[in-house]
């Protein structure tokens, strides 16, 4: 299952220096769960890059798939997020530059949330450059049942058994 904020994240701690299956495995969980590349690689001692290189290999197409899928599974905990700020504000606190108080303040940031969530619907609704369109419904099918993707992935499951 995954988890269900970054704080319940824990690096793999892995010594592999190359994209294993449990490292594919891993990436794509922190991706899911943070939406962020730099800290799901970082989580699994690998460099952004070359997430990126085995993003865009032909035998890397069922992670790019799950990569998809990661985002998808990410947007909606964004959007989350984004709506209960936009919904309930947040706190700032600022320092007055004549007395030195510090004073707290409300604020609602709607214009941010109705941005991200237009960016990410267009990301969902429309082409992919990372993926073929064919394999674009496949990460939307994906996510649907994301962690068995997951066990396939660790599993072995990549390019060699998708036949796109």
């Amino acid at each position: 299952m995954l988890p269900s904020s970054p704080a319940d994240l824990t690096p793999t701690g892995t010594t592999d220096y190359h994209w294993s299956p449990t490292n594919q495995r891993a990436f794509l969980e922190h991706l899911a769960v943070t939406g962020i590349a730099s800290h799901a690689a970082q989580a699994v001692a690998m460099s952004k890059n070359s997430a990126y290189r085995l993003r865009f290999r032909r035998d890397g197409l069922a992670f790019s798939i799950g990569w998809e899928a990661a985002l998808m599974v990410a947007r909606g905990r964004l959007i989350d997020g984004l709506m209960e700020r936009a919904m309930e504000g947040y706190e700032e606190t600022a320092t007055r530059s004549e007395d030195g108080r510090e004073i707290t303040r409300f604020k609602y940031d709607t214009r941010l949330a109705m941005a991200m969530v237009q960016r990410l619907d267009k990301r969902i609704d429309g082409p992919c450059e990372a993926l073929p369109a064919s394999s674009l419904v496949f990460a939307r099918i994906i996510v649907q049942d994301f962690e068995a993707y997951l066990d396939l992935i660790e599993n072995g499951g990549g390019a060699a058994q998708m036949s796109l």
